[in-house]
């Protein structure tokens, strides 16, 4: 997210408050981009865990959250290979 300073509607999708003073930032998801004061973004999170502000749609989905995963797996198994490998010309050196 980036903060966002110069918007025709200076305006929070949350508390609508166009007058506070803390500035907006974006809010990107599929449903559109809008801006959003970062206090108002990390209160709704508090409440809603993975839903988006507008669309209340999952923002991170099981199937990313096993793709992730899988991806951890593939990370650690590599680095044991790597590991054995080195360990192997380490023995063979010495």
């Amino acid at each position: 997210m980036k903060e966002f300073v110069d918007i025709e509607l200076n305006e929070c999708i949350v508390c609508h408050d166009s007058y506070c003073e803390e500035s907006l930032i974006e809010y990107k998801h599929k449903c559109g981009r809008y801006y959003v004061h970062k206090k108002c973004l990390l209160l709704w999170f508090k409440k809603h865990d993975n839903e988006c502000i507008i669309c209340r749609e999952e923002l991170i989905t099981k199937n990313d959250k096993n793709k992730t995963y899988c991806l951890y797996i593939i990370i650690l198994f590599s680095s044991f290979i790597i590991f054995l490998f080195f360990l192997v010309v380490f023995l063979i050196i010495f």
